[in-house]
């Protein structure tokens, strides 16, 4: 009973204290909140979460150039221009390694691997337990892939699958149910060989045609992609023709890619402080980050890539035979 009376008459004097100097009582309160925002969110969560990642980081050990910028500084910025290059450097003879986050990113590690058993093991044999997310973060790290949402927005490869998604994973299996059809073995031996077919001849008429050296790596991304045209959307980029437009899904496809890695560096680092700052700096943060020059690009170049993807979508609706098509929009 005398702790109580002792609570209510504290409250009692912090209530008259408010009234009397309202202004005064809000800057006080919001100044106890952003100390204790901050002492969570930069010091304490981020330490705990390294904590967390030492067990891996002991298990795989790559030992980062800094203690504050991880491996990130070396390999998107020291190194932005040959960045793949860099990671290589790092494997040696190893065929899984891992990869240091800034101090204050909430993804304290990434892993890379090379090994077929990982690989099995990972989208295989223990599938569900490999998710996108987890109970710390909704979404990607925002200093390694900053626009993946504005890229992906929804798609499969975005959203979450397994128990532990918001949605139980339902998105994703109605997604991966859908794709799934095109995926048959009637499909395999015709369909799809069909296209690989025609897109190698395409690939070897391309370069008997070139008069200078071939970029081989440049050669598969157009069959690649022209590939993917034929399989999934049942359309022809002209990725091969001569006069290839420079305004198409491919294009434009390619450019947002290119756009998209760029993205990481500094800035990119300070917009994942937006996930450690206490409201409401962390929009600010994620405003001034979005504002940036090729931010700006980035989400134009991505909202004319679903232009695009409108453009196809349509013209398989108005096609009178789409119902004849083996394509994945004629699911």
């Amino acid at each position: 009973e005398l702790f109580q009376k002792e609570v209510k008459d504290l409250l009692e004097a912090i209530l008259e204290v408010i009234r009397e100097k309202p202004l005064r009582s809000l800057a006080r309160g919001y100044l106890v909140y952003l100390s204790a925002s901050c002492t969570w969110n930069v010091i304490v969560k981020p330490c705990w979460r390294k904590l967390e990642a030492g067990k891996t980081q002991r298990q795989l050990p790559n030992l980062a150039p800094s203690l504050f910028w991880g491996h990130f500084k070396d390999i998107f910025v020291d190194n932005n221009h040959r960045i793949y290059e860099r990671m290589w450097e790092n494997f040696g003879v190893r065929k899984t390694v891992q990869f240091a986050t800034p101090i204050f990113d909430m993804t304290p590690v990434f892993i890379s691997t090379i090994d077929e058993k990982n690989v099995k093991h990972i989208l295989q044999d223990n599938f569900e337990n490999y998710v996108k997310t987890d109970e710390s973060r909704e979404d990607f790290s925002k200093s390694l892939i900053p626009g993946i949402k504005e890229f992906l927005r929804d798609g499969i490869f975005r959203i979450d699958h397994g128990v532990h998604a918001k949605d139980g994973g339902r998105a994703w299996k109605l997604q991966r149910k859908i794709a799934a059809q095109i995926f048959t073995k009637n499909n395999f031996q015709k369909h799809m060989s069909d296209c690989f077919f025609r897109q190698a001849e395409n690939a070897c008429n391309w370069v008997l045609r070139q008069d200078a050296a071939v970029d081989f790596q440049d050669m598969f991304r157009r069959f690649t992609m022209e590939s993917i045209g034929n399989i999934f959307f049942n359309s022809d980029f002209g990725l091969f023709a001569d006069n290839a437009s420079s305004g198409s899904f491919a294009t434009c496809f390619d450019e947002v890619n290119e756009l998209g890695a760029r993205q990481r560096g500094l800035r990119s680092a300070l917009y994942a402080l937006s996930d450690l700052c206490p409201k409401p700096f962390d929009h600010v943060l994620e405003a001034w980050y979005w504002q940036g020059r090729e931010q700006t690009t980035f989400t134009a170049k991505c909202e004319e890539l679903r232009g695009y993807c409108r453009e196809i979508v349509q013209a398989a609706h108005s096609d009178a035979k789409l119902s004849e098509r083996r394509d994945l929009l004629a699911l």
